[in-house]
């Protein structure tokens, strides 16, 4: 079974990443790798959804007061380090305006622009009300999502495979390196997206 620091931990990791935070490993690939493993009984499925919902809606809602405290100019200045660039904030309110909520809850769900939209939710005024059930929904989609990949994986790959590649070093090996390097072609296609303002 999973220790009990494991779900906190998750949550430390989580929030940073869902408040805008880039840190190392996405939380999307954690949430797949305990889903899979809570899938063979080394884990509860409905914690991780809740640690990791909880996480994302709270990170959405400080996106939101940063958005709306800071203000439309203060985020163009500071946040092309983040990839929001004037242009993208441009973009993602000519898509609020068109349109309005379902833009959000796209945009909350769509990598790349979960961090946006909740900046932008901010910014653009969209009534705290209304995004407070946004954020609620799309965090347990999100995180619905992400569990339930690695649960679905753990459910093809049986316990008895997985014995198989653990006892086979060079096969676990390989596996796990090519996971890496898919993680890293993913956060370079990403960097690269937001570096061209994608």
């Amino acid at each position: 079974m999973l220790p009990e620091f494991t779900y906190l931990a998750l949550f430390l990791l989580l929030l940073p990443q869902e408040s805008g935070v880039p840190l190392w490993p996405p939380g999307y690939a954690v949430l797949i790798v305990l889903g899979y493993r809570a899938a063979h009984g080394d884990g509860n499925a409905y914690a991780l959804l809740g640690v990791a919902a909880l996480a994302s809606f709270l990170g959405a809602n400080i996106l939101y007061g940063i958005g709306r405290g800071a203000g439309h100019p203060l985020v163009v200045r500071h946040g092309r380090r983040f990839g929001l660039t004037g242009d993208r904030l441009a973009r993602v309110d000519t898509w609020l305006q068109r349109c309005g909520v379902q833009a959000i809850i796209a945009g909350r769900l769509f990598p790349g622009m979960r961090i946006t939209a909740g900046l932008a939710a901010g910014i653009f005024g969209v009534p705290y009300r209304v995004f407070v059930a946004i954020a609620a929904l799309t965090g347990v989609l999100w995180a619905g999502f992400y569990t339930g990949v690695g649960i679905f994986a753990g459910k093809m790959l049986g316990a008895a495979d997985v014995a198989q590649i653990r006892a086979a070093p060079v096969a676990f090996s390989l596996l796990t390196g090519a996971a890496v390097v898919i993680a890293v072609a993913v956060l370079a296609y990403r960097r690269r997206t937001l570096a061209q303002g994608g």
